[in-house]
């Protein structure tokens, strides 16, 4: 498609592809004290379907309004779906 666009505009215009980004899942009420790669590893090291070809990444940690808790944002490739359908997942 890019190709395409190139071809029917010529060289005066620059074509430049989009990154699709990885659809984000918020996991509330975690415990205060880790770090987003403590939370990156502890999601790939205690939950099967993250572990079985799954991605995910912690991209934002913040406190909660309370102020005694964290949530995260967690970027997700492939799992959206799956842990969006999830009751819990396993943080230690």
């Amino acid at each position: 498609m890019k190709r395409e666009i190139q071809n029917s505009l010529g060289a005066k215009y620059n074509t430049d592809e989009t990154k699709l980004k990885k659809p984000p899942v918020i996991i509330a009420n975690l415990s205060l004290g880790k770090t987003e790669e403590d939370l990156t590893l502890a999601l790939k090291n205690q939950n099967d379907d993250i572990q079985n070809g799954g991605d995910a990444i912690v991209r934002i940690l913040k406190k909660d309004k309370s102020g005694k808790s964290n949530y995260a944002v967690v970027e997700c490739n492939g799992l959206f779906l799956r842990l969006a359908q999830l009751k819990k997942v396993n943080i230690k």
